[in-house]
């Protein structure tokens, strides 16, 4: 009997139809990018059990076929390969490319998934450390009900669970309490003088009671507002009750009025007026145009590494205040040496150039028009600047994933209230132990310039530099940037020029001494 209630529900199991295709359910699923591994879980075996699929999940691998083999289990046996091949399949489908190079292969879909767990990078201190300070900041603003309110914090607390931090009840119902207004003074005193605890299901419930309760009752706030705009005019009342007009002697009323006509305009030259108030100043301006004011919201006025990359939406183009990284970059001249802050602090821009950023995924981003500003105190990258190049963000669990055409281009985590990139480990580091500052005269020049190294041996010829090159005495050099040397031509100018001088050809033809002296004190043979 046992076989033949295996063989009807294999048969049940192929008879089921598939309701789409599986590339349609893998669209709906969320891609793994190695952070939201709970998240990709749940949704697999959801479509997995839609499609009836989820047979290797729970069954293991049943025993190879024999030819004693029953009727049951060769049908067992297949549909539990059907289930493991197409599982494998749709797991593959939603996972980033970067990630799914790494994993180990492996041909069993239930030791897949549990491979892609151990690649989740969930529990991670920083998220713990921003969980916990929400925990204990947040605030009931009225924005939405209590019990959303108090659902939110729940929710917080059994996420600190899952990164082994455990909240007790007793702290999450006192956290709860010190996020309420003012207007809930009379609950927290009766809480306060009982001697019985609340769990946090009592006090949700309590909390819901008291909201409905003050917000029948109404509140008592007065809210004064006062207008005193020019054009009003003012009244007084008769005897009646009535409100006439207040009649003002406008010969008795002085109005202290500064003369301005003494003072000159320092722009346009006019008297009158004060040169912030020119009117052609502000035309001037507004034909003109600002160049490279951007905004950059400093949040956290904190020291940080110098290493490290954040995501900025108000800023208007990337900044950063290290000049290791750079490709190229050049000096900013004029009016364009400045950039203006949200609080409308100005900080010198030094350069302007392209930096290479390398994410945790080996990838790298060239950000354009990069401005260097020592003064700044965070690397930031313009939101609005990679959605102009075609990049797109999926943000959720206080983590964020950047994508370009479907591409996992990288990741960042919330540290602080900002989004911080996830660089290259290699990166990173050289980033943190290069501190020399570097010259911005000019961009960085390559160790396999030609024309670098004919400056660094004293501006030899260039046959000279091929034969060093030849004997493996220099490395392999480009000599596509070799080209005519000015400082050269400028040395071998004369203020006359003397005909009839012929060019040495001999080795050691021509020998160049300087004599020097006579000198006060003698050499050990009595020279001077």
């Amino acid at each position: 009997m046992a076989s033949q209630g295996l063989m009807y529900q294999s048969t049940l199991l192929l008879a089921v139809p598939i309701s789409a295709s599986l590339h349609t359910h893998a669209s709906f699923v969320s891609m793994f990018n190695g952070h939201n591994y709970t998240e990709w879980c749940e949704q697999i075996q959801f479509h997995l059990g839609v499609l009836e699929l989820d047979l290797t999940l729970h069954v293991d691998k049943p025993a190879a076929i024999t030819d004693t083999s029953s009727e049951g289990e060769i049908s067992v046996h297949t549909a539990w390969e059907r289930s493991n091949r197409l599982s494998l399949m749709l797991m593959r489908m939603t996972i980033a490319s970067n990630i799914k190079s790494t994993l180990p292969p492996t041909e069993n879909a239930k030791d897949f998934i549990k491979l892609v767990g151990e690649r989740s990078q969930t529990a991670d201190k920083s998220l713990a450390g921003t969980l916990m300070a929400t925990l204990t900041t947040i605030k009931f603003d009225g924005s939405r009900s209590m019990y959303e309110h108090v659902m939110e914090m729940t929710n917080i607390a059994a996420r600190l669970k899952s990164l082994e931090m455990k909240v007790d009840d007793s702290f999450l119902v006192q956290f709860v309490l010190n996020s309420l207004p003012p207007e809930y003074g009379p609950f927290q005193m009766n809480y306060n003088t009982m001697k019985d605890k609340w769990n946090v299901n009592e006090l949700h419930s309590m909390l819901v009671q008291e909201e409905t309760r003050l917000k029948n009752q109404g509140t008592h706030s007065v809210h004064l507002i006062t207008n005193q705009g020019a054009g009003k005019k003012v009244g007084r009342k008769n005897k009646k009750g009535k409100q006439g007009q207040l009649k003002v002697n406008e010969s008795s009323v002085q109005i202290n009025k500064k003369d301005l006509s003494h003072l000159k305009c320092r722009f346009c030259g006019k008297p009158g007026h004060f040169q912030k108030d020119c009117s052609k100043r502000k035309a001037w301006f507004e034909k003109k145009g600002t160049h490279y004011v951007s905004v950059s919201f400093e949040l956290n006025l904190m020291e940080v590494p110098n290493n490290t990359w954040w995501l900025d939406s108000g800023a208007t183009t990337h900044v950063s205040h290290i000049v290791q990284g750079f490709s190229t970059i050049q000096p900013i001249s004029g009016t364009e040496r400045f950039l203006f802050m949200g609080n409308r602090m100005k900080a010198r821009i030094e350069g302007i150039g392209t930096y290479r950023l390398i994410l945790d995924t080996s990838c790298h981003i060239d950000l354009e028009i990069c401005l260097y500003v020592p003064e700044c105190a965070r690397n930031l990258v313009s939101v609005a600047k990679l959605d102009s190049l075609g990049f797109y963000f999926k943000i959720g669990d206080n983590c964020f994933s950047l994508f370009k055409n479907n591409d996992l281009y990288g990741s960042g985590i919330l540290i602080d209230s900002l989004y911080h990139f996830n660089l290259n480990n290699e990166f990173a580091e050289i980033m943190c132990n290069v501190e020399s500052r570097i010259g911005i005269t000019r961009s960085a020049p390559k160790e396999n310039s030609a024309f670098l190294w004919y400056k660094r041996l004293g501006h030899i010829s260039k046959e000279r530099i091929q034969r060093l090159v030849k004997n493996e005495i220099l490395p392999g050099l480009d000599f596509t940037d070799f080209g005519i040397c000015v400082d050269c031509i400028k040395g071998k100018q004369t203020k006359h020029t003397k005909k009839g001088a012929t060019r040495s050809t001999q080795l050691l033809e021509i020998i160049h001494t300087d004599i020097c002296g006579p000198f006060d004190v003698p050499s050990f043979g009595n020279q001077r």
